[in-house]
């Protein structure tokens, strides 16, 4: 059993309800499975599209009936704090993101240990960047993740994107970026059970804490013509997440982003609230479908 320090950092202890952890993973893993199951069988998909060598480096697409060229683009990055999950789990996520005309696009890497926290950030970015040239003609996109999903999606937007193809996309068709339950800080996981599979050395949490690295990403969102900010955090969650959740949304409110929203959902955690957006009047559904809420 995880002692109170390890605990802290696991979002199964600290549900919206009574339940055991492992009732936790146990309720999310089934709903999830059995969601994903049927997105896969009634909707149009091509899985697993390859942009590196190894088998997670992909992602899988959902499409409506009625798709053009055009049509908006859904990214999503899932968590699992780096070591977990895959698409494929969660691919209940493009429910309402298809049946709204939609396409629901699941970006993937390596888990620990076959990557490292450097690595499965650059392969991020690399998989953001074919995500991009495998949808030329998108009208708009937008990018969200969950938990260490969010992570990624942050620290994919962080980087220099200046001398890439990719900026001037992103200029004129990133919509919105909304970060679910996101882990902001890296440091404090350094001497935790999270990071015995990810072997981070001190400097390399340090240099990948989306806390330290709030001018370049908020300087990029500036740039990048009518894109939205949403931060989202839950009532109940791991004390770690709250806490550096709460430091987080405090240090980039001093950089007056023009369009961003802080959300909090309350009466669910870190699990329920993603398992909720297969429901069309869900705030975080709207969210994810570019629509206002809260």
């Amino acid at each position: 059993m995880a002692d109170k320090k390890q605990q802290a950092e696991m979002p199964s202890h600290f549900p919206h309800d009574d339940r055991t952890p492992s009732r936790v993973m146990e309720d999310f893993i089934t709903s999830s499975l059995k969601g994903s199951e049927e997105v896969r069988t009634n909707v149009r998909n091509i899985l697993r599209i390859k942009y590196g060598e190894d088998e997670m480096q992909s992602f899988d697409c959902f499409y409506p009936d009625d798709f053009t060229p055009e049509s908006d683009v859904v990214v999503f990055v899932h968590g699992g704090y780096w070591q977990e999950g895959d698409n494929a789990l969660h691919h209940f996520v493009a429910t309402q993101i298809v049946r709204s005309g939609k396409i629901a696009v699941f970006l993937d890497t390596q888990n620990a240990p076959e990557g490292g926290m450097t690595s499965i950030i650059a392969q991020s970015r690399s998989g953001f960047a074919a995500i991009v040239a495998h949808f030329p003609e998108a009208r708009n996109m937008s990018i969200s993740g969950h938990s260490s999903g969010a992570h990624k999606v942050f620290m994919t937007l962080a980087h220099d994107w200046s001398d890439d193809v990719t900026w001037g996309y992103l200029q004129a068709r990133l919509r919105d970026v909304i970060l679910l339950c996101g882990v902001y800080e890296l440091e404090h996981l350094f001497e935790s059970e999270v990071n015995e599979p990810l072997q981070m050395t001190r400097e390399e949490a340090r240099r990948n804490s989306p806390i330290r690295l709030l001018q370049p990403f908020t300087e990029n969102i500036k740039s990048w013509t009518n894109c939205r900010l949403v931060i989202v955090h839950t009532e109940y969650d791991a004390i770690t997440i709250r806490k550096w959740n709460e430091n987080f949304i405090k240090e980039i409110q001093q950089y007056s982003l023009p369009a961003m929203k802080e959300v909090r959902i309350d009466g669910h955690d870190h699990f329920s609230m993603l398992s909720e957006v297969v429901r069309r009047d869900f705030s975080v559904t709207k969210l994810l479908l570019g629509e206002e809420c809260c």
